[in-house]
């Protein structure tokens, strides 16, 4: 599963301890990668606001975001329900 690029620069930005030519491992845990939680709360806000969308409150949890990829599979899937794109393969 390849994120998308503008997702994938949102994650980055907030990435502290992933050097900038190091390549963004999307199952690496966001808290080893130097995002704390008040990165998420503005990592939530650009992603809602880069897509058009609004992340429901039941997706608001530690395990959607662990990493690059389950924040990617909980975006896609509410803008899949959006019909804004088809779904990822799990």
């Amino acid at each position: 599963m390849e994120l998308p690029e503008n997702l994938a620069v949102l994650i980055r930005s907030r990435c502290r301890f992933l050097p900038d030519d190091a390549p963004l491992n999307p199952d690496a845990p966001l808290s080893t990668l130097g995002v704390d939680s008040l990165e998420i709360v503005d990592l939530i806000i650009e992603i809602e606001d880069s897509f058009g969308m609004e992340i429901p409150q039941e997706l608001l949890t530690p395990e959607v975001f662990k990493c690059a990829r389950t924040i990617w599979q909980a975006v896609d899937q509410v803008l899949a329900e959006q019909g804004d794109r088809l779904p990822i393969d799990s």
